[in-house]
């Protein structure tokens, strides 16, 4: 790719940015292919777009149930993330039991080869476990009936929900091929 490339993607994906901003559009994250799935963020509606090519960066498509225009941004990520909803206990020590006293709970929220979002209400949210902070993690996938013990490091913190919850993005660490491999499975079941 040559510099004037590299600027002139850049530029359009200043613009895009801008205009969504400036139209008050809400953005749909979704990963790149040729069939592109799209969850309207007004009023809920999901739909496929089928493309000849890889969608650009960004793109605008207007919602066939709502009318909305929705700023379709694409995933550019390394590993296809999915949404789940899987209960999780997680601590700084090296726990082995879903129950241990230690443990603190939550849900998992998407998860992908590479890591995870974790979902916690705020009291069960430590003020110490902030960027950079290795906890580990146990939790069952769907279909899968073991208990996966997972160590990863926390990579960013946020809040949701009016500071009533937290949101935390996982880094795995040192996955065994057993765990990898029950990950794969899962995320390529069906949504």
């Amino acid at each position: 790719m040559t510099v004037t490339t590299l600027k002139s993607l850049l530029v359009r994906k200043a613009e895009s940015e801008f205009r969504s901003r400036k139209a008050g559009m809400k953005p749909s994250a979704e990963y790149p292919s040729l069939i592109v799935r799209i969850c309207c963020p007004y009023c809920g509606a999901t739909g496929r777009i089928k493309r000849q090519q890889l969608p650009e960066p960004d793109f605008t498509v207007r919602c066939p149930r709502c009318g909305e225009a929705v700023l379709v941004k694409t995933n550019r990520r390394g590993c296809y993330r999915k949404s789940a909803s899987i209960p999780v206990s997680y601590s700084p020590f090296d726990i082995d039991r879903l129950d241990d006293q230690r443990a603190r709970n939550g849900r998992i929220i998407d998860i992908s080869r590479r890591g995870m979002a974790v979902r916690s209400n705020s009291l069960n949210w430590s003020q110490h476990y902030g960027s950079g902070v290795f906890l580990t993690f146990l939790f069952s996938l769907p279909f899968v009936n073991d208990v996966k013990k997972i160590r990863g490091e926390i990579v960013r913190v946020t809040e949701d929900d009016g500071g009533n919850m937290r949101r935390a993005g996982v880094k795995f660490s040192n996955l065994d091929e057993y765990t990898d491999n029950a990950i794969r499975f899962f995320l390529s079941l069906s949504p």
